[in-house]
């Protein structure tokens, strides 16, 4: 992280992200894919597959959600051509535009549940839809 001094990942998590990593491999190997795992600045590591793949590269992310993440979007846009996707909540964000926020997210919740406001099935785009 560029913002402060202390470690964004214990040896527990680090331990447990690796893990995750490796099960991930294995089950993406099992269906005939693979992972590929890079450390570094997303704007390098990105550059870098761009070169090794070529013209035909689109590059999909979910939108940026802190200043961090923004400057990274930022980078990473000019190397390639960047499609953000709503990922944030079960809820298309459009579908909840009309509900008013108040003070308290338990009510606002409830007011979005009473309100039989749709869970969208195609919410989340798919990369074939991309």
């Amino acid at each position: 992280s560029d913002l402060g001094s202390s470690q964004k990942t214990g040896a527990r998590r680090a331990k447990f992200v690796l893990e995750s990593l490796e099960d991930l491999r294995g089950s993406l190997k099992d269906l005939g894919s693979g992972l590929v795992v890079r450390r570094g600045s997303p704007r390098q590591v990105l550059a870098d597959i761009c070169e090794e793949l070529g013209d035909d590269v689109a590059i999909i992310s979910s939108e940026a959600a802190c200043s961090e993440e923004q400057k990274d979007e930022a980078a990473v846009s000019e190397i390639a051509p960047l499609t953000k996707v709503w990922d944030g909540t079960l809820y298309h964000r459009d579908d909840l535009a009309y509900i008013p926020f108040k003070d308290q997210f338990t009510a606002w919740r409830t007011s979005v549940e009473k309100g039989d406001t749709p869970v969208r099935a195609d919410c989340f785009a798919r990369p074939r839809d991309l």
